[in-house]
């Protein structure tokens, strides 16, 4: 992969980037606009390693999260994306996710019942790819939503599309590696790298 212009191939509607390349002293992870600039746990919570491309945060699947704000993102549309690879099989264990407040979610997750990627949109419940993951294993992940309607990929492959209800309303927070819950707590964390 060239790595050429990394910073620079982000335009300017992009609401946040993250390249997850703090290192273990700060618990400031900023983002490419600097609106939504994101905290971790602790210092070295989560630990900051090289991944696959660049540097990743690895999430101890105990208490790391990556918790930042929502100035600019749309309910009506958007996308995420990470990469990711999981250590250990779990509870449902979260890559991304806008909380569960009044049934707006946005989430990727695994889903602790299949193995599978499952993604959240509104009020539906998990919403499984089929993909099962394999731990210990890079992927990329993307989720798309447009009025109604998601997309997921994984790997550049789109896996599911379906249609969605319930999310008209973006809250403050959003997390990596936990459900932040209503903006001040963690659940479903995450054992990987993101």
């Amino acid at each position: 992969v060239n790595q050429e212009r990394a910073r620079t191939v982000w335009d300017s509607t992009y609401v946040a980037v993250y390249h997850m390349e703090e290192e273990d002293t700060s618990v400031t992870m900023p983002d490419s606009t600097n609106l939504n600039n994101a905290t971790q746990t602790a210092a070295a919570e989560p630990d900051f390693g090289a991944g696959q491309i660049g540097y990743h945060q690895n999430f101890d699947g105990t208490n790391d999260m990556v918790q930042g704000t929502t100035n600019g993102m749309s309910a009506t549309n958007g996308s995420v994306e990470a990469w990711f690879s999981h250590d250990n099989a779990g509870a449902d264990e979260v890559i991304f996710k806008h909380p569960n407040i009044s049934d707006h979610r946005i989430a990727i997750l695994i889903d602790s019942a299949t193995g599978q990627l499952a993604t959240q949109f509104g009020d539906s419940g998990n919403l499984t790819t089929g993909d099962v993951i394999t731990d210990d294993t890079y992927y990329h992940v993307m989720i798309t939503w447009d009025n109604g309607t998601y997309f997921a990929y994984l790997n550049g492959v789109q896996t599911a599309t379906a249609s969605y209800t319930g999310l008209s309303t973006i809250h403050s927070c959003f997390a990596f590696g936990a459900n932040p819950s209503t903006c001040t707590g963690t659940a479903d964390v995450w054992d990987g790298r993101i």
